[in-house]
């Protein structure tokens, strides 16, 4: 009967420490997710600052501007389009790495769920054979 509390009292902490790591996965995943959200929102700023400058490119040359202002604008949009490539680059590589946190958490979360499942029809069994031996 001591045995039988001492198996049911780790199973009990047992099952209670798989549940805290099942909420921490479970967290985990919920602030990755949060992260890709702001880093594509972000991205999405990045591409909507880049149609203004294009439009107001657009608006300069309609202007008919001096050849040189046109060119140095050209230069310096250029630059700042190389820069916001080179931003959405590694906002891509960014979200691929969550995409891969998040397959990893998933993974872990299933992993985790067939763990419980086995435990379970372990403490099955153990309850059968102890209704069987008493």
């Amino acid at each position: 009967r001591k045995q039988s509390d001492i198996w049911v009292s780790e199973d009990v902490s047992f099952q209670q420490a798989r549940q805290r790591q099942d909420l921490a996965c479970r967290q985990r995943v919920a602030a990755i997710l949060l992260e890709l959200k702001l880093r594509h929102q972000h991205r999405l700023g990045v591409r909507a600052e880049l149609t203004r400058i294009e439009n107001m490119l657009l608006d300069l040359e309609g202007f008919g501007s001096s050849r040189d202002k046109l060119h140095e604008y050209d230069l310096r949009l250029a630059e700042a389009i190389q820069d916001r490539e080179s931003l959405l680059a590694g906002l891509m590589q960014a979200t691929s790495a969550v995409r891969g946190h998040i397959q990893e958490a998933d993974s872990n979360t299933t992993e985790r769920a067939r763990e419980l499942e086995a435990l379970q029809r372990i403490m099955e069994m153990q309850a059968k054979k102890s209704q069987y031996l008493e």
